[in-house]
């Protein structure tokens, strides 16, 4: 039986390389009409910083400072994708309901990417690779490898220029 792409997650982190990722997505979900999920992870402060934030301001300041920007940024965020999507994406107003849902997380991108995969139970994910080599490659690891070696569906991985 033939596989059926009917949900596609893009995972994107809206830099400027990530042109040809874009594309791919947009075309795939043309050629399918599948539905297209946008994710875009936000790194949580490490540990390192929150001491150094924690040690100027109270914890109940820097919550609430941390909480408050971290919504705006988000809302930010998913217009900036909802933007960059149908602008750069979509050309085609008829093909611009496309786009589903943005979803924008603070959390590692590896789990933000596949536990979006498991609960919208997609169909493709479709994201970019950097090209690393030597030491960098065995020490530091890739989001995409991580996805790769993890995920239960489908992964397409678009190379990116450096």
């Amino acid at each position: 039986m033939l596989t059926h792409i009917n949900k596609i997650l893009f995972a994107t982190t809206l830099e400027r390389e990530t042109r040809a990722v874009t594309e791919m997505a947009a075309s795939l979900a043309v050629k399918y009409g599948a539905e297209v999920i946008m994710v875009h992870a936000l790194e949580p402060l490490g540990n390192f910083g929150r001491a150094i934030v924690d040690s100027y301001i109270s914890k109940e300041l820097a919550e609430k400072i941390r909480s408050e920007g971290r919504d705006e940024l988000m809302r930010d965020i998913e217009t900036k994708v909802r933007t960059f999507f149908e602008e750069e994406m979509i050309t085609d107003p008829s093909q611009q309901h496309l786009l589903k849902e943005i979803i924008v997380r603070e959390v590692n991108p590896e789990e933000l990417i596949l536990d979006v995969a498991e609960e919208k139970n997609v169909d493709l994910i479709v994201m970019g690779s950097h090209r690393r080599r030597g030491l960098s490659k065995v020490i530091m690891g890739s989001t995409a490898r991580k996805v790769v070696e993890l995920a239960e569906r489908p992964v397409l991985c678009v190379p990116l220029k450096n």
